[in-house]
This record gives C-alpha cells, structure tokens and sequence, in this order.
C-alpha cells in the first residue's frame, strides 16, 4: 500500500489526498497562499506574509503590490504615510499628521511660528504671546472685523459658530481647528470670512 508521511505530526496517510486533507486542516500547519511555505504557528505565517508579500495582516487579505496595499492601508486603517503609525480614527490620524507639517504660520504678536492657525490663535488667547494680548481681547478684534457677521454666534452662550454649517464655538481658535479639521467645508480661501479676520488679526495685534 501507497503511504504518505507528515515529518511534522509523525503521521502516515494512506494517500495523497488524505495527507493534503491533514495539512490543511491541522492547526499544526498554516500554509502561505502565496508560496505554498508551511508554518507551524499562525503568527509565523502571518509574519512571513507581512514581509515577504503584500498581505494585510488585520484583514488577512493579500495585495496586488505595495501601492495598492499602502492605499488600503490608509483608507482603512488610518495609516500615517509618513511614518507608518495606524490610528483608531481618521481624527486620530489628522491630528498626528500635524507632527510632520512645518510651523510656518506666524505670529504676528511675537513672529513665532505654528503647524495652523488654531494653534497660533490658541497662543494668543492663552496670554502666552509676549505681545500680552489675551482672550478677551482677540474676541473684541473678532468681532470688530468687518466680517464678524458671518461667523458670530447666534447662540447666547457661544461667540462663534461656522460659517458654513453653524456648529457653534465658545472661542474662535476652537472655530478654526474645526475648519482646519476638514468637519465641514468651510476654508480659508483669501477671500472667506476667517481669513479676512486673520488680515485685520495682524494687522492689530
């Protein structure tokens, strides 16, 4: 009789067959669909496949090449292109992008330089530019621009509120990291409210 022997299991098959049967239904065996190698545990498998192929270890699916893996990647699993971290949200990983973005938005208070605007307007507001301008008062130059009527609050307890879908903002930095943040489509194209209220911002402080 015709006997087929796993080296692995110390097992005899009585064909082929029955010996293909074994390995793909043994724990013991975790075969790469891509190459036919045989692992004895599922984290060497998928190990393997990570470096040697195109292969997303949490969907267990394999990829084309890498472009068209590193595009999955990003589009659902917010993966930083940059530095290849994955974030638990696409917030998450906007946020974190701003780690690799240059500073190159300026104080006009002290000529610092910031990653985006909330983050200066934010400066300004906390009392920490040495220009000594706070809170209080980058609101006042908030609503003395000629453009205040666009994103002042029509709610009693909040100042601002989006130009474009109304969410409302107790302070403008807040109003332009929502903006910045993609939440709406609200920008600051040269010619649009915040951004007018950024050219009298500086031209004040």
């Amino acid at each position: 009789m015709y006997w087929d022997y796993c080296q692995r299991c110390d097992r005899q098959f009585n064909s082929e067959s029955a010996l293909d049967q074994h390995i793909r239904d043994s724990p013991r065996h975790n075969i790469c669909r891509a190459c036919d190698d045989d692992f004895e545990d599922r984290d060497d498998l998928e190990q393997h496949c990570e470096d040697y192929h195109d292969y997303c270890v949490n969907c267990r699916r394999f990829f084309d090449d890498d472009e068209d893996l590193q595009e999955h990647e990003i589009s659902q699993h917010n993966m930083c292109v940059t530095c290849g971290k994955y974030f638990s949200s696409e917030s998450n990983l906007r946020n974190h992008q701003l780690t690799h973005m240059k500073k190159n938005i300026e104080c006009p208070g002290c000529q610092r330089y910031f990653v985006t605007y909330s983050a200066m307007l934010l400066h300004l507001e906390t009392g920490t530019c040495d220009c000594g301008i706070g809170r209080e008062r980058v609101t006042e130059l908030a609503f003395e621009c000629r453009q205040s009527q666009y994103y002042a609050s029509s709610q009693d307890d909040f100042d601002f509120e989006c130009p474009d879908c109304a969410v409302p903002f107790l302070y403008i930095s807040g109003l332009f990291q929502h903006v910045q943040s993609e939440a709406c489509d609200e920008d600051l194209g040269w010619h649009s409210p915040l951004r007018v209220f950024l050219r009298f911002l500086s031209g004040r402080v």
